[in-house]
């Protein structure tokens, strides 16, 4: 699998708590194989969503595009992230 994940959410203008649980098990997976999953250009409302939940944190976060990519390389693969010990899926989801 991809060890260098960089999602734009440019065009993203709602994620909710199964989104966020999908992103964190992401990054997980991806740090458990040397690997990092990085974020571009969220919506403000997205960046005020991470900040509420504490998973600001997990990610970075880019606006550039070139920046992010370059990141993986000068900061290495796998920059530290805090993760939250479980991220609960709203019932009834799979």
């Amino acid at each position: 699998g991809r060890r260098r994940i960089l999602l734009d959410l440019e065009g993203t203008s709602y994620v909710d708590s199964s989104g966020l649980a999908e992103l964190v098990a992401c990054t997980r997976r991806a740090h458990e194989r040397n690997g990092a999953v990085k974020l571009l250009r969220p919506l403000t409302r997205i960046q005020d969503l991470l900040r509420l939940t504490g998973l600001d944190t997990v990610f970075e976060v880019f606006s550039d595009e070139r920046e992010a990519i370059a990141s993986f390389d000068v900061r290495g693969v796998t920059a530290p992230g805090r993760f939250p010990a479980q991220v609960e899926r709203p019932q009834g989801s799979s």
